[in-house]
């Protein structure tokens, strides 16, 4: 495994707390925007990696809730199986 790719002298949580409200601070400058979310599930053996698509609409601590205008869908998706999200237009930061 490449040592630098997890940096354990460096691992502070309060880092990775001030991240968590860094993220949260801008996702909820952009609800109401459509955006696709990537998710990544390393205990799951079937859907480990999905994408769930539509509109930002609750930002929480932990975790952020989506609507899907299509289907009528809501998915509840937590921050630690976040991947990345890529947003249709310009973000708010």
């Amino acid at each position: 495994m490449n040592d630098n790719f997890f940096p354990s002298k460096s691992f502070n949580i309060d880092n990775m707390i001030t991240n968590n409200d860094y993220l949260e601070d801008v996702l909820k400058l952009n609800i109401g925007k459509k955006a696709s979310f990537y998710i990544t599930i390393p205990t799951s053996n079937e859907n480990n990696d999905r994408v769930f698509e539509g509109i930002l609409e609750k930002v929480g601590k932990n975790f952020v809730v989506i609507s899907n205008p299509v289907d009528g869908k809501w998915y509840f998706i937590l921050f630690p199986y976040l991947t990345f999200i890529i947003f249709d237009e310009a973000i708010n930061y």
